[in-house]
């Protein structure tokens, strides 16, 4: 059976969290990008090698995913907040994941809703 944009979606969301970059990056296009809170998008590759341990200080909860069957797109409403403050200050955020011709992730846009 074949993975759907949801699974794939899902895969990698999992994946990210955990700071397991291999698997990360076999859900990505080869010229994938990255849009987290910048006005132009980065490669997705190094983006990810340089955020790994930010990436393992964050604590995530996926609230929803939602896609529709003729869209290239997967919205991923989470929470995350930095698991070493005490204060704990949760962020909730919008992931919207973009498929290429060949249901790999092609682009990456986080939008924070601070």
């Amino acid at each position: 059976m074949t993975e759907t944009k949801k699974d794939i979606a899902k895969k990698y969301f999992d994946a990210f969290h955990k700071g397991e970059l291999d698997v990360v990056f076999s859900c990505l296009s080869a010229n994938c990008t990255v849009q987290y809170g910048t006005n132009e998008p980065a490669e997705a590759k190094p983006f990810f090698l340089q955020s790994l341990e930010m990436i393992k200080s964050l604590e995530f909860t996926t609230n929803g995913i939602y896609t529709s069957p003729k869209s290239n797109k997967v919205l991923i409403d989470f929470t995350y907040a930095n698991s070493k403050d005490k204060n704990n200050t949760a962020v909730q955020a919008i992931d919207i994941i973009e498929f290429d011709l060949y249901n790999q992730i092609s682009k990456i846009t986080v939008i924070p809703n601070e």
